[in-house]
């Protein structure tokens, strides 16, 4: 979810749930599977609040944000996923 809201920031801060709640739901997989406009708001929602409750990301008036913590939390994200790749490629 941190990811989804920090690429969509790209375009809008802060991230509208119009624009958040399909692309969730497209970059997690679940296109297939969350196709009831209710399925979709509750399965994008639980993974909001769970965000929200590790102070990852911040709610106002139907937006979404990132806090200093998710920001963070990107940095580090992206930091492993370099690791990894250089890793993988054997560039020692």
């Amino acid at each position: 979810m941190v990811d989804c809201v920090f690429n969509l920031s790209r375009n809008s801060y802060p991230v509208p749930w119009e624009m958040l709640f399909p692309y969730f739901r497209d970059h997690c997989g679940k296109h297939y599977r969350w196709t009831q406009p209710k399925t979709l708001y509750h399965g994008t929602r639980m993974y909001t609040n769970y965000s929200v409750e590790l102070g990852l990301l911040g709610q106002q008036a139907r937006r979404t944000f990132l806090t200093p913590k998710g920001i963070r939390f990107i940095l580090l994200l992206q930091l492993h996923k370099s690791i990894q790749m250089v890793d993988a490629l054997r560039l020692r």
